[in-house]
């Protein structure tokens, strides 16, 4: 499951636009099988760098579902980001769109920044889908010594 879909990214830019991005065949429409391909690759990797800040800090972040809607829009700008790249065809906008959710992601892992998920991630949270520890600077707390007595 992924983050987010081809319809998701055109919220952000016109169909056209995206068709454009991701074929230059003449009367490639969003259903095309060449564009479908190219928007799922860059959704992937998009989520994929998601993965990459969040997993560890919410590792049961995959199977909420529906995906926060905080994810899903950071997703498709990624996207879209990566479309721009793939075309070497970078204007500072979407650069900027790019830097601001790596900037959003960062807070995110560190936990400066709520998800805004509200009931599906604290669920999967109280159900032991997804852990947190409080070690912090201090892990003597988590000594060799104490754990092996578990």
């Amino acid at each position: 499951m992924e983050y987010c879909g081809i319809n998701d990214l055109t919220r952000w830019i016109d169909p056209g636009e995206l068709i454009a991005l991701c074929s230059r065949e003449a009367g490639a429409t969003l259903q095309s099988p060449e564009v479908t391909n190219v928007a799922n690759e860059v959704i992937k990797s998009a989520g994929s760098e998601i993965d990459g800040y969040l997993l560890g800090r919410y590792p049961g972040l995959r199977g909420i579902t529906p995906t926060p809607t905080e994810i899903q829009t950071v997703c498709a700008r990624i996207a879209i980001y990566y479309l721009y790249l793939r075309r070497r065809a970078m204007n500072v906008f979407w650069r900027q769109q790019y830097e601001d959710c790596r900037e959003r992601l960062e807070k995110m892992s560190r936990g400066e920044l709520d998800l805004s998920t509200g009931e599906p991630l604290n669920k999967a949270l109280a159900s032991g889908n997804a852990w947190r520890t409080d070690a912090g600077e201090d892990d003597s707390a988590y000594s060799r010594d104490k754990l092996d007595r578990f």
